[in-house]
């Protein structure tokens, strides 16, 4: 079970990571 949760949680900081970048992209994409 500790598995499966440390993969959980690995997916949600990827996840994460991927709302970050596509936040920046559209800001980005505001300015210009």
């Amino acid at each position: 079970m500790k598995w499966t949760g440390k993969t959980k949680t690995t997916f949600d900081v990827i996840k994460y990571q991927f709302n970050l970048s596509e936040a920046a992209l559209r800001t980005l994409m505001k300015k210009n």
